[in-house]
């Protein structure tokens, strides 16, 4: 069905509105199995989370394309992920979850989760003034950073545990682990 009226991204948590968007992980397999991740620091002039860490490639999803085509043009628009290798991402699943953002309202989102495993020799480059530089580290660093710190625009948290979970960095054998996987989850019907 074709939707009444569209409102921008931006302005969906003023009317409690759910927001749609993608996070892609970028990551890399070394030679012994070790993973390493893509992680963007995102420009100091950006009105949101300047400065923050961030994903390889994360935007909010347009109305008439599907999530795989945002996909493919963020990644070329925030990375110079080329289209051959963009269309390598695959889509793992979603995170949703809702928080009052003070006087911005009711934030209400849906991020659909795309994991890119991209070549050893391969290096992203800032595109469109959004992220000011991207810096590869070992997967344990950035779980690191996001247990001990605000490092990550808040979002991201979510999308990289699950990226955590599902290759095995954190297992059923951790304290509150089914809390956590249902954490990332929040009941679509009751957002």
């Amino acid at each position: 069905t074709n939707p009444s009226f569209l409102v921008e991204r931006a302005a969906a948590s003023r009317f409690g509105i759910m927001a749609y968007g993608v996070h892609v992980n970028g990551y890399v397999e070394l030679p012994d199995g070790r993973q390493e991740m893509w992680i963007a620091r995102r420009s100091s002039q950006k009105p949101t989370w300047p400065g923050l860490l961030d994903h390889i490639v994360a935007g909010g999803q347009p109305d008439g394309i599907s999530p795989a085509e945002n996909v493919q043009k963020e990644c070329g628009e925030e990375a110079g992920i080329p289209p051959a290798l963009a269309s390598q991402a695959v889509a793992t699943g979603v995170v949703s979850y809702q928080y009052s953002d003070g006087e911005a309202g009711l934030r209400r989102d849906v991020l659909f989760c795309y994991d890119i495993k991209l070549p050893p020799d391969f290096v992203p480059s800032p595109q469109d003034g959004e992220v000011e530089a991207f810096t590869r580290m070992p997967v344990a660093e950035v779980a690191e950073i996001i247990r001990t710190s605000q490092d990550f625009k808040p979002n991201c948290n979510l999308v990289i545990i699950d990226f955590l979970v599902r290759h095995g960095y954190i297992t059923p054998e951790q304290p509150k682990y089914l809390q956590i996987v249902e954490g990332l989850r929040h009941s679509l019907t009751k957002l």
